[in-house]
């Protein structure tokens, strides 16, 4: 199993299918930080604005943040740094705290350089959306040998 063939795998699956995912993954992620997830949202239909899950978390102190999420299943070309841009408008139209562009493929170099000079925003690839699951253990099971595959559970 490799990067590859996980995005290919979850594109097939769909957009619909790909949002639920990243709103458990993202979920999980912030939960092994130490997190309390108190609102996770997956919002649907094409009036969604620009943002497919809103996470509400709250630090042990009590302080808590908005995180949105857009989630682009692609399986050719690369997200633009125009895209972006617009994901981080409406990060500051509903004024988040913090911004996820999460895809099945990759990033463009401009696009890169954008989220480096936004602290407030993070960029997840294919590759780093495939090391998230393997670690977290969502979406993929361990199989003899120790060789990663894809939780049959999760495409049914």
């Amino acid at each position: 199993m490799n990067e590859n063939r996980f995005a290919e795998q979850i594109n097939r699956a769909g957009g619909a299918f790909f949002t639920e995912f990243v709103a458990r993954l993202f979920e999980a992620y912030y939960r092994s930080h130490g997190l309390t997830v108190c609102g996770r949202y997956v919002v649907d239909g094409s009036d969604d604005k620009g943002v497919d899950v809103i996470l509400q978390t709250v630090d042990e102190l009590g302080l808590g943040d908005v995180v949105l999420l857009q989630a682009k299943t692609r399986s050719s070309g690369q997200v633009t740094l125009k895209e972006l841009r617009e994901f981080y408008g409406v990060m500051a139209a509903e004024k988040a705290d913090h911004g996820l562009f999460v895809t099945t493929s990759t990033f463009t170099t401009d696009a890169v350089s954008f989220v480096r000079s936004h602290p407030d925003l993070a960029a997840v690839d294919k590759y780093k959306l495939f090391a998230l699951a393997s670690r977290l253990g969502i979406g993929l099971v361990t199989g003899e040998g120790g060789a990663l595959s894809v939780d049959p559970a999760l495409f049914s």
